[in-house]
């Protein structure tokens, strides 16, 4: 494997692992900690995907208009912008709205990801896609197990790590995707 896709993989296993603190605590987060029945809690989960699908189209044609750096940095600032805001702002609505746009953020940086391990090694085949998805396989892996022990001890830690991930992964997007030709 390319050296570049081995960056690729290990951003992604970074960001999946960040966005994965919070995927299994979403719902107990929204009903025990801000009061909101679990139906809401099920609306707002449902607005973040919904984000995340609008990302991932807008990344794609993001990717084929000013290239997969470019849009990785952009999805990702606009994650880190939206998980700081949920780390500093604790009510219901910021919460829902900052939800909605990290899940936007984060899905424009998907596809972009996925274009540029096709344009890195395409003598791999699938096999670029794989190691991708094997990454992101262990991200939700470590993100979810690291996620719980870390909420046993405060959910406030689980904001911290969630941004600690993303900031380390804009800086591996910055400094180890500079020169990935797409």
């Amino acid at each position: 494997m390319p050296r570049s896709l081995w960056l690729l993989v290990i951003g992604m296993a970074v960001n999946v692992t960040g966005s994965s603190f919070l995927w299994p605590l979403n719902a107990i987060y929204i009903h025990e900690h801000l009061g909101k029945s679990l139906s809401i809690a099920g609306v707002v989960l449902m607005i973040n995907a919904g984000a995340t699908v609008i990302g991932n189209l807008f990344g794609g044609t993001l990717f084929d208009k000013i290239g997969g750096y470019k849009s990785i940095l952009l999805g990702a600032g606009i994650t880190v912008a939206a998980i700081t805001g949920l780390t500093l702002w604790h009510s219901f609505l910021p919460y829902a709205i900052f939800l909605a746009i990290m899940g936007f953020g984060s899905g424009i940086i998907f596809p972009s990801m996925y274009a540029m391990a096709g344009t890195v090694w395409k003598a791999g085949g699938r096999r670029a896609f794989n190691a991708l998805y094997v990454a992101q396989n262990l991200g939700v892996a470590l993100g979810a197990s690291l996620g719980g022990i870390v909420a046993s001890y405060s959910f406030q830690l689980i904001f911290s790590a969630n941004t600690l991930m993303y900031f380390l992964f804009l800086f591996i997007a910055v400094f180890g995707y500079r020169n990935i030709q797409t």
